[in-house]
């Protein structure tokens, strides 16, 4: 006997049969070898360090565990670190290559993971092309890591990290790609790259806004067009139209400055940051609906006429 499924159910049930049958795909023999070799590996190491340090960590620590459970701590964190990495489609990268194609030139590169993560604090990962501008850490303060403790064995983050308090960042990286999954994440992250598109066609359809800049990922700049203000005004206009959304209760909404660049002098520049996968083009009509009306209304008080 068949039974007819809502066309909703196996929609679903097919997005889980094909994620089985990647799954399945991935689990090549030559994948499940390099996992157990590099198990097998991390074991050895182990082993090794707890067979070359006992005695040292003995003598210095009192303890002929303590090296050793150290790096089986730093190896527990590189296994979750590993499973969460392993969880996320490389594949969608390929939609920021052309981003990624002056990166060998870059000094740094950063990625703010309590935004495009959806990570519930500050968890952000910073790379530099010169270790030596890491240097700017090494430092000594009295209160936080003197000589003596350390020689003691009660060191800190300090000169190791931007952040000295101790936070397991990964464990809740970890965590959200295991509850979202790599495409649960993909998702999200789409959503709000098509919603930032939407917005920034909204945006340059009305006479009354401008864009500033391109979208990148999830953030749209623009600002109320202020025909005819004289720059000074028109980025004073900028920050009263936002203060004033603010305090009503009614939108919030991000503000920066662009620097002088091309011939164009800098401007202040409203900002959208869109991370809630949520949200509708509806939303985004009636949010900036909202920020040109109060534009007028600003505007209007100032004798300044229409925007």
């Amino acid at each position: 006997m068949s039974v007819a499924l809502p066309g909703a159910v196996t929609a679903r049930v097919g997005r889980v049969r094909g994620w089985m049958t990647r799954q399945q795909a991935a689990r090549t023999p030559n994948s499940v070898l390099l996992v157990l070799a590099v198990a097998v590996l991390n074991v050895i190491g182990l082993v090794m360090v707890l067979s070359a340090s006992s005695v040292e960590s003995l003598d210095s620590k009192g303890d002929p565990w303590w090296f050793f459970e150290r790096q089986l701590m730093w190896t527990s964190l590189g296994a979750i670190a590993f499973v969460a990495a392993s969880r996320f489609d490389h594949r969608r990268w390929r939609r920021l290559a052309p981003l990624l194609a002056e990166l060998p030139s870059a000094d740094s590169v950063t990625l703010d993971l309590h935004k495009v993560g959806w990570q519930p604090a500050a968890t952000s990962v910073l790379l530099v092309a010169d270790r030596n501008r890491f240097s700017a850490f090494d430092r000594s303060v009295d209160y936080l890591n003197p000589a003596d403790d350390i020689d003691s064995g009660l060191d800190g983050l300090l000169g190791r990290t931007l952040q000295t308090t101790r936070r397991p960042d990964a464990v809740k990286v970890a965590t959200t790609l295991t509850a979202y999954g790599r495409a649960g994440l993909g998702a999200m992250l789409d959503t709000c790259h098509e919603l930032a598109h939407a917005a920034a066609a909204r945006v340059v359809a009305d006479s009354n806004l401008e864009l500033l800049a391109p979208v990148t990922l999830t953030t749209v700049l623009f600002r109320v067009a202020g025909h005819g203000l004289e720059p000074t005004a028109a980025d004073a206009l900028q920050g009263e139209v936002r203060r004033r959304l603010l305090t009503s209760g009614r939108v919030l909404i991000g503000r920066t400055k662009l620097p002088a660049r091309g011939g164009r002098p800098g401007a202040v520049a409203l900002k959208l940051t869109l991370l809630n996968p949520n949200a509708t083009a509806a939303d985004i009509e009636d949010l900036l609906d909202q920020v040109v009306a109060t534009a007028f209304d600003v505007l209007a008080g100032t004798g300044e006429g229409a925007a």
